[in-house]
């Protein structure tokens, strides 16, 4: 009988177990803090135990109205007391808030089971993280459609901050293209801040209301990672003309074109290059607006090949490059068609641009070659005959140079006498046997020359007359040797 009672006393107790077992199930959430600085992360976990469901189908999208999910994970235990199977779940989650004040994670519900609400306040900046500040622009603010506006996103703090570059989604109906960044240092409210900018090109392809939402904008402070709610841009694209051609670019371009050579071949290929700078513009538009050329008896066109210049990929306007390879077809002086090209001005409507015609001169590569080899044949025989009149223009020099010094190293009247007759003027002596007939030559050459005059009468009373010991013989070979440099040298004829 007792053994009965203590089995019936054994068998409630389980099933007491087992009901208050069953009735464990509970739906509970924690915080790893409950005061934070916005761009900081949140650590919340959510437990469950036996709800029977697994937690993944949490539905989180109230938690989702203040918070950034930015990781999540699932653990699952299962143990079995008593006979029976418990399964406890923890769902671990890592948040960003998306502004600041007095958030709250909401009560959280599952099959049945609700969590409590939990306070959190995020301030605007403490401890190590600084004030960050946003601003978005966009400029025009209501650009036209296919009109290329700058959006630019203007990130302030006190430069600390490392910020991974921001890949803004293409929203539909909008072409986007990231441009350069840049970053500067300011003053502002008597605070020197680091202004981080990121633009990009935005170019609405139709008009109505367009919407760009950012993604989160991810910064490092000392390897911890921080992350911040980026503003919603709304802005209303306007109607273009309806009479405008889509390949017509919407904003203001300019043109040029590249100087040609100076001379063309006859049959060669050249190519004349145009470049294009401007907002909006694309090779199938290029395409459009500079049409192939029509051949003439003249010229001859190949299809232009377009590109757009590496060094302005990153920069709000272009610069594309039109090549377009011809080749002249006769010689003379050859004119290229100016080109046109149409754009609309949001401020002055539709405008062009005008290249004017380009004239070119083609010339025979035969004719050039032997225009060439004659200019150098000319050229080296003029080096030829300089060299060789220098040759003799030296040689006289040279000649006349020895017979000066032979004047004036004469010591003796008759060496003076011989050295004055045989006096080479460059290319020959006057070949004369006495001084006055010597003198008569020189004067029928280079005229009278009372100096010279004198100096060969001292010179002839010196070799002959009975007071050549009275006259001055370093006087008269001065005199003499005087005249004669100062006599221009020239070639002259030998005269007898």
């Amino acid at each position: 009988m007792v053994s009965r009672v203590g089995l019936r006393l054994g068998l409630f107790i389980g099933w007491l177990a087992w009901s208050m077992t069953a009735s464990a199930a509970a739906l509970q959430v924690q915080l790893d803090r409950h005061v934070l600085v916005l761009g900081e992360a949140l650590a919340v976990s959510v437990r469950g135990d036996n709800l029977g469901v697994p937690l993944d189908r949490l539905d989180l999208a109230a938690l989702q109205a203040d918070f950034d999910i930015y990781t999540r994970s699932t653990d699952r235990q299962t143990r079995v007391v008593h006979g029976q199977t418990q399964v406890s779940e923890t769902l671990s989650m890592l948040l960003y808030p998306l502004r600041t004040g007095q958030l709250q994670i909401p009560a959280l519900h599952l099959a049945g089971h609700s969590s409590a609400p939990i306070s959190v306040a995020v301030a605007v900046s403490g401890g190590d993280t600084p004030p960050v500040l946003f601003k978005l622009s966009l400029q025009p603010q209501s650009p036209m459609a296919r009109w290329v506006a700058r959006l630019t996103l203007e990130i302030a703090d006190d430069g600390s901050l490392q910020w991974s570059p921001i890949k803004l989604p293409e929203p539909a109906g909008v072409y986007l293209r990231e441009l350069a960044a840049q970053e500067s240092t300011q003053q502002q409210d008597g605070v020197t801040r680091t202004l981080h900018r990121q633009s990009w090109a935005l170019m609405p392809l139709k008009p109505g209301k367009v919407t760009l939402t950012f993604p989160m904008a991810d910064a490092l402070k000392f390897g911890t990672r921080l992350r911040y709610a980026l503003p919603t841009l709304t802005f209303d694209a306007v109607s273009a003309p309806a009479y405008l051609p889509v390949y017509v670019p919407i904003g203001k371009l300019s043109a040029s074109t590249q100087p040609l050579a100076d001379e063309l071949r006859l049959n060669q290929p050249a190519s004349w290059v145009i470049q294009v700078r401007g907002t909006g513009l694309s090779a199938a538009g290029l395409a459009r607006l500079l049409p192939p050329l029509p051949d003439t008896e003249a010229l001859h066109f190949y299809p232009a090949q377009i590109s757009l210049l590496a060094d302005t990929g990153k920069q709000l306007e272009q610069t594309w490059q039109v090549s377009t390879p011809f080749v002249p077809l006769r010689t003379g002086q050859l004119t290229l068609p100016e080109r046109v090209l149409a754009y609309y001005d949001p401020n002055r409507g539709l405008q062009t641009q005008v290249l004017g015609a380009q004239r070119v001169t083609v010339v025979n590569p035969l004719w050039a070659s032997l225009r060439r080899i004659g200019i150098f044949s000319v050229v080296g025989l003029m080096l030829v005959l300089g060299m060789y009149w220098f040759g003799k223009a030296a040689r006289r020099w040279l000649i006349r140079r020895a017979s000066l010094r032979q004047v004036m190293s004469a010591s003796d009247w008759q060496q003076l006498k011989q050295a004055v007759l045989a006096f080479d003027w460059g290319d020959s002596a006057f070949s004369c046997v006495s001084l006055q007939r010597w003198l008569a030559v020189f004067a029928t050459r280079y005229g009278q020359n009372a100096v010279l005059d004198r100096a060969l009468s001292r010179l002839e009373a010196g070799c002959y007359g009975s007071a050549k010991n009275h006259i001055d013989l370093p006087a008269v070979r001065l005199a003499v040797w005087r005249v004669l440099r100062a006599v221009k040298c020239q070639p002259i004829s030998a005269v007898q």
